[in-house]
């Protein structure tokens, strides 16, 4: 007597295994640039945050009325370091941009810890006053690569030399 088995033969179960294989060897690769674009995203918005946070703390009259906060603004004409923004400690601008900003404080260690594209681990986030009403701050992460490839060779330290560097303007 014969037994009527309906199963799968091992020969249809390998070519199954075969053709997943095939699949996720090309879908593989494009997933980890969307990831990685997904990350320079991220970056992107965070700068965008730290310039908007920026202005609106610039605008604000308790900042335009302390001293400190106003000798720190009149220094952005030049390339200035995210954390510089806090000396002297305790000023109004600084307290302004963390409260909007929901961090605890400017320090490279802070910021850089929220940073998910690939980074160099020297990178700073620049800010430069450009004079222009829409974005009057041109903010940078300097060793970072918006275009997702992973060249984090670029320490753009002023904004004529941003080049690849993840930055809004």
């Amino acid at each position: 007597m014969r037994k009527n088995n309906k199963g799968f033969s091992l020969v249809e179960l390998i070519i199954v295994i075969a053709i997943m294989a095939i699949l996720v060897g090309v879908l593989v690769p494009t997933y980890l640039i969307y990831v990685q674009k997904s990350r320079v995203s991220h970056d992107a918005q965070l700068v965008d945050s730290i310039s908007k946070a920026l202005t609106y703390a610039a605008s604000d009259s308790k900042v335009s009325e302390d001293a400190a906060s106003q000798a720190i603004l009149a220094s952005l004409s030049s390339p200035t370091k995210l954390e510089d923004l806090d000396s002297p400690a305790g000023n109004l601008l600084a307290s302004e941009i963390m409260d909007t900003l929901y961090m605890s404080d400017l320090n490279q260690s802070t910021y850089e810890k929220m940073i998910k594209s690939s980074h160099a681990s020297n990178c700073h986030i620049y800010i430069q006053n450009q004079g222009s009403l829409d974005t009057p701050y041109v903010v940078w992460i300097s060793n970072t690569d918006r275009t997702g490839r992973g060249d984090t060779s670029n320490n753009a330290t002023d904004m004529n030399h941003i080049g690849k560097c993840i930055c809004v303007r």
